[in-house]
């Protein structure tokens, strides 16, 4: 019986050995996080201050943000029609981005509406509202904004599986402006 525990034991460690070596390291650090932080409880200071450093501000070539991105721990988890999507195992929220926009993304928490509404007052205080229904029906709010990053940035809130919502925050950038 010792001997049979023994072999399964080293059978199950060179399994392991062997299935990691082929396993890329961002796959392996993703193994053990945690579920609720692949759309986690985001503060709305977080949630903004994320969307203003990898997204309003964020470097223009893709491959530059996902080096900022990396660069602070978040790793691509999929890459899904040209949206590479980012997680990092604690509470700052998750990254999309692709060449024509950028979004983040956490569940609904308490004062998310009003700092990103204080947010777009302070940093585009000549966006223009718009009306959110051509967008979408989970879209809540839209603005046109213009000079230095020219596009719309849009609010969206999703009820995940009757239980949750979740808050995102879109910039949707205009043609030939922002990351390539």
């Amino acid at each position: 019986m010792r001997q049979a525990f023994a072999l399964t034991s080293m059978m199950g460690t060179a399994c392991f050995i062997g299935c990691t070596k082929a396993a890329s390291p961002d796959a392996l650090e993703l193994f053990n996080t945690f579920d609720g932080n692949v759309v986690p409880k985001s503060s709305a200071t977080a949630f903004v201050s994320a969307f203003d450093t990898f997204c309003v501000n964020a470097p223009d070539s893709i491959d530059d943000v996902d080096k900022a991105l990396r660069d602070v721990s978040y790793v691509p988890t999929s890459t899904r029609n040209g949206t590479r999507l980012y997680i990092v195992d604690d509470s700052r929220p998750a990254i999309a981005i692709s060449e024509r926009s950028c979004a983040v993304r956490a569940l609904s928490r308490t004062g998310q509406t009003d700092r990103v509404k204080r947010y777009m007052a302070e940093t585009f205080p000549d966006a223009k509202t718009l009306t959110p229904a051509p967008f979408g029906k989970d879209v809540e709010q839209v603005w046109k904004v213009g000079e230095p990053r020219p596009g719309a940035i849009l609010t969206n809130r999703t009820v995940e599986l009757g239980t949750t919502t979740s808050y995102t925050l879109i910039f949707l950038r205009q043609q030939g402006a922002g990351a390539t």
